[in-house]
């Protein structure tokens, strides 16, 4: 049995589990010493990996620490900004109301005591609580050696509105209260960002970078995929397991993934689990085939009819239909932008913002 070292259910939080995206890294680098960020992009794109690297650098993975982070994960059930800050207070603050004291988790284990910070907390005003606690003399660190304190939210499209309330909130109030280094790296599925300023149109002045994940290049898709394979040999050989890997596998599955990290690991993972079931000793097309109808039809297919369901409803189908008349015949299936856009306008901005369709380039 070869191991599968592909990971289609998990993000790549370890730094030895991502691959690429090193342009992205940097900006965000570069971009959270000045402000905000928010990483956006369609599902299994790769936003909560990217994430997870971010807050890795800011704390010193490799390089020089520039500060610390706290994150919490956005849900459907949060349906005011309270509840979203007592999720955020959860992560990095414990409050103890039998002593009016509260103690902070970053910079070093710290207790403090506020009758005032317990108050709000138990009446459960926790966006007051949070304001209150990032004051200068709790947050001084940050605010007076250059320091960060990094606020990390994902999936942000669950809950866009809360999450607008709550950055205009506490960057409002950090920045009156001449405090410095309190930071926002958001990620979610498009377009979350445009539900928030629909919200608050102010909200853009607090964010420096809005980051597009694209599918990943070819080059760093290719990276991604032969490592993987890498793994299975390296260990097959270790055993004494007899297995080959065709030198066209990675030429067929990599375009046919079309570069985002989730599609390419699901195929990957499917391919090594048919070569298991069929044992031949060689990875190749066939176990692709068998990966290729596995997602599409097994797994997926329900997905897929339900879309195509909604797209008919919605009188949609037929104007996508129309859109791919346009593509030309090269693979995977590309169609001529500026002609889409000139023959459907608004329709070909609706099909792209729910990931219909995908941006390849501009």
């Amino acid at each position: 049995m070869l191991i599968n070292p592909f990971t289609p259910t998990q993000i790549a939080a370890n730094p030895d589990q991502f691959f690429g995206r090193r342009t992205e890294l940097d900006d965000a680098g570069v971009a959270i010493k000045k402000g905000s960020v928010l990483i956006q992009g369609g599902i299994g794109i790769g936003k909560s990996s990217l994430l997870a690297q971010v807050r890795l650098r800011i704390e010193g993975f490799a390089t020089t620490p520039i500060g610390e982070t706290v994150g919490v994960v956005g849900h459907k059930e949060i349906s005011n900004v309270d509840h979203l800050a007592r999720l955020l207070l959860d992560s990095f603050v414990e409050i103890d109301e039998s002593s009016n004291a509260f103690k902070l988790k970053i910079g070093g284990l710290a207790e403090y005591e506020n009758r005032e910070v317990v108050k709000n907390f138990t009446e459960g005003r926790h966006l007051a609580t949070l304001q209150r606690i990032l004051a200068k003399e709790y947050v001084r660190d940050f605010s007076e050696k250059g320091r960060l304190l990094v606020i990390a939210i994902d999936e942000g499209d669950k809950c866009p509105v809360p999450i607008a309330r709550l950055v205009r909130a506490v960057s409002t109030h950090v920045q009156q209260e001449h405090i410095e280094g309190i930071r926002f790296v958001i990620a979610g599925v498009n377009p979350y960002f445009k539900s928030m300023v629909d919200e608050d149109e102010g909200l853009q002045r607090f964010f420096y970078k809005k980051i597009d994940l694209q599918p990943m290049p070819i080059a760093e898709a290719q990276e991604l995929f032969e490592a993987k394979l890498n793994l299975v040999i390296k260990d097959a050989s270790q055993r004494d397991l007899q297995i080959k890997v065709h030198p066209d596998i990675a030429g067929i599955v990599v375009p046919l993934s079309g570069g985002p990290p989730h599609v390419l690991q699901l195929l990957g993972s499917h391919i090594v689990d048919h070569e298991n079931k069929s044992d031949d000793g060689i990875i190749d097309k066939n176990d692709a085939v068998e990966a290729i109808r596995t997602v599409c039809y097994e797994d997926r297919g329900y997905i897929y009819d339900r879309l195509l369901h909604s797209l008919k409803m919605s009188g949609r189908l037929n104007v996508l239909k129309q859109i791919f008349s346009m593509a030309d015949r090269s693979f995977p299936t590309r169609v001529p932008r500026d002609q889409a856009d000139e023959r459907f306008g608004k329709m070909l901005q609706w099909l792209t913002d729910n990931n219909i369709l995908l941006v390849v380039n501009d």
